[in-house]
């Protein structure tokens, strides 16, 4: 290695290790100045998708009090307000839906069902609005699959984000160092998921509101019509508004459907969007051994990532030798083998692999 370069990557590797050394006297500047008005800013960003209330608990929501009886931690005290006012937000939205799809099937069974004549008069049964009371009760599971999806997320972010900041001072030390810089590129990714995670949580239940509103009536913006009808009690607009037909519960079910399959899918979402942030996430590839005859064959790792070494052995049985050992990828293209010390390896490419061997 000549001079120049050595005393270049010399010096930057000190640069390195005094920047880590200074991060970590006072670890308290990351979770100030760093992780705390990133994180913030994605539930507002979050928050200001929702239309309960036109964005009133991003308004209201004061950042500068922190939460009673809050002992001090790792991360800024006004970060478990936001957070409180975030939940609160998305709360707000999907309980217009789980309001409205009880509502309904409340007024199916009483205000609007249907008078049975003579039946009515002895008995004063009334039938209850089947049409109503199942598109009620559509609304209703599909808001409270919603709701519980949203706590899952939630936990599985702010559990990531606890991970994160415990393992704060680790990551920053491992930072200077090719063999330990991974870990801290995983764990900005981490926080970058978490922080995408919040966007897409208050991204996703808008979408879903919408979604389902636009697909319950064939009038634009039903929703606060039928709120304010089900306040006035107003039975025939009621069903006017909810007249969509057998085609109309269809598209409704099949908008629930795609709303909660676009739902699953949020935090594939935010792990893309994470990677392309902080640095793509590693992915590994399994290693397959095809069924043998007369000897048997392991491999070390199992599965790997692209340009991971991977070690083959062949062990035949008394009287056999090893007569053919191909490695295949996904496209049955023969991958190049080494042979040393009676081992043989290969180079994992980016896809799954399969090892054949035959014994004579």
């Amino acid at each position: 290695m000549d001079a120049p370069k050595y005393i270049t990557e010399l010096l930057t590797q000190a640069f390195k290790v005094l920047v880590a050394f200074l991060l970590l006297r006072d670890a308290t500047a990351i979770y100030g100045y760093v992780l705390g008005p990133l994180l913030k800013a994605g539930m507002e960003f979050g928050m200001t998708l929702l239309s309960a209330g036109e964005n009133s608990y991003l308004q209201a929501c004061d950042t500068s009090s922190e939460l009673s009886g809050l002992s001090s931690g790792l991360l800024p005290g006004y970060l478990y307000t936001q957070l409180e006012c975030f939940i609160k937000a998305v709360q707000a939205e999907l309980a217009v839906p789980q309001a409205i799809g009880s509502s309904l099937m409340c007024v199916a069974r009483n205000a609007g069902a249907i008078d049975m004549g003579a039946l009515t008069t002895v008995t004063s049964f009334k039938f209850p609005d089947l049409s109503m009371i199942f598109e009620g009760l559509i609304i209703w599971v599909f808001a409270w699959l919603l709701s519980l999806a949203f706590a899952f997320y939630l936990v599985d972010a702010t559990v990531r984000l606890g991970i994160v900041g415990a393992l704060m001072p680790f990551l920053i030390a491992s930072w200077p160092f090719k063999v330990t810089s991974k870990y801290t590129t995983q764990g900005f990714t981490m926080f970058m998921n978490t922080f995408f995670t919040y966007v897409f949580m208050g991204l996703v239940v808008s979408i879903n509101i919408q979604l389902m509103s636009e697909s319950m009536s064939v009038v634009s913006g039903v929703i606060k019509e039928v709120v304010n009808a089900l306040n006035s009690n107003e039975v025939t607009t009621l069903k006017n508004l909810l007249d969509i037909g057998f085609a109309g519960f269809l598209i409704l079910i099949a908008s629930c459907i795609f709303g909660f399959k676009l739902t699953s899918q949020a935090t594939e979402l935010a792990g893309s969007m994470a990677g392309g942030g902080g640095g793509s996430s590693v992915s590994t590839y399994s290693v397959t051994v095809g069924k043998t005859d007369n000897g048997s064959v392991s491999v070390s790792p199992k599965s790997a990532s692209k340009g991971d070494s991977v070690t083959i052995t062949v062990t035949p049985d008394k009287g056999y030798v090893l007569e053919t050992l191909t490695v295949l990828d996904k496209n049955d293209k023969e991958i190049k083998l080494t042979e040393k010390n009676g081992k043989y390896t290969f180079t994992m490419p980016a896809s799954k692999v399969t090892v054949k061997a035959t014994f004579m």
